[in-house]
């Protein structure tokens, strides 16, 4: 049996749209579509965000960088957190996730880094020092070799 070709328009023929207009509203957790037609039915439609863990170690020459201030920003320049520090293995985290993708990392007498968000909080961004040399090899050796991040003990008590 032969199957029937698909029905197309005209080519001269005018695209309208059909769908009443929406407005986007944006939380921390997800994307919402609503409707603004007063129809119920469609009235609220959400699209979750990717949240990810916003995490960086620091180093200079393959030695980890403590106590340097960091700072997290968007890039249209809203404040994500502040008045971070890296620990002993120059690893600086905030304290909670965040949607995915690149923010700017302002470290103390450094200029500004753009980093990338990572899936699991045993990964780091690697940021090297000073920011904006190029990762290189040294003696044939890795510039910057990537190990896991020692995960964040909870405070909670069980």
């Amino acid at each position: 049996m032969p199957v029937p070709e698909p029905k197309l328009p005209p080519r001269d023929a005018t695209v309208t749209s059909q769908d009443p207009p929406v407005r986007v509203l944006g939380t921390a957790a997800c994307v919402a579509l609503v409707s603004e037609d007063g129809d119920d039915a469609n009235a609220l439609v959400l699209f979750p965000l990717a949240l990810e863990y916003l995490t960086v170690r620091v180093q200079f020459h393959r030695v980890a960088v403590p106590d340097l201030k960091v700072r997290f920003v968007c890039l249209d320049g809203t404040e994500v957190e502040s008045n971070l520090a890296t620990d002993e293995d120059g690893v600086a985290r905030t304290s909670r996730r965040v949607p995915a993708g690149t923010y700017v990392c302002e470290l103390e007498r450094q200029a500004p880094a753009h980093v990338s968000t990572v899936p699991t909080h045993t990964q780091a961004f690697p940021v090297v020092l000073p920011v904006g040399r190029p990762y290189s090899a040294l003696r044939k050796r890795a510039e910057f070799v990537v190990t896991p991040v020692k995960p964040v003990r909870s405070s909670r008590k069980s």
